[in-house]
């Protein structure tokens, strides 16, 4: 995924070569990944990575509609996806990484002996 993160930078920049390498790697009558309609021509990619082989990214084509939805239900359809294409594979968040689980203290911490207890 490095060696793709410069040219998607460039294309939402505009480069010239960067918007056209992506045009045509999907043509408009492409199908969308998520909802297997036409990508058209304001159509995206989504970048993840393979889960069957380590290293690897998935370049797959999104359409306008796909791209504008919030990321809530995005997710919730590329999850959905993933579990259609990768039956055997858990596709559980890792709870460890998570930004907001992090802000909210992470983990639970053992209290120290003889601290007091919160709230009391």
């Amino acid at each position: 995924m490095a060696d793709i993160k410069p040219l998607f930078e460039a294309a939402s920049r505009g480069d010239a070569e960067a918007l056209a390498f992506f045009r045509d790697v999907f043509p408009p009558t492409a199908a969308c990944v998520l909802c297997d309609g036409a990508v058209g021509t304001d159509g995206s990619a989504f970048v993840h990575p393979d889960p069957t082989t380590p290293g690897m990214t998935l370049l797959m084509p999104a359409c306008a509609r796909c791209v504008a939805l919030s990321t809530k239900d995005r997710r919730a359809a590329e999850l959905a996806m993933a579990r259609a294409m990768w039956p055997n594979i858990r596709w559980r968040p890792t709870r460890g990484n998570d930004p907001a689980y992090l802000r909210r203290g992470g983990p639970p911490k053992r209290a120290r002996p003889g601290a007091t207890p919160p709230g009391g």
